[in-house]
């Protein structure tokens, strides 16, 4: 999977900042404001719940859903 770049995390936050009205500029879209972080996501917080109730058995093969 493709993952963000530093760049263009950069730029995110750049318009985060522009969007939510924390710098001059001509957008302003307040629903921004509600954004308090953005953190890096650890395994643990990409454990679906039917996951965590039923853990992959050691050699198990599943197929991966991309979408």
């Amino acid at each position: 999977m493709d993952l963000i770049s530093d760049s263009e995390l950069k730029i995110f936050r750049e318009k985060l900042n522009s969007y939510s009205g924390l710098n001059d500029s001509n957008y302003e879209y307040g629903y921004f404001d509600a954004i308090e972080d953005i953190v890096p996501l650890e395994p643990e917080d990409r454990i679906g719940r039917l996951l965590e109730l039923k853990p992959l058995e050691n050699d198990e093969i599943l197929p991966l859903d991309c979408l």
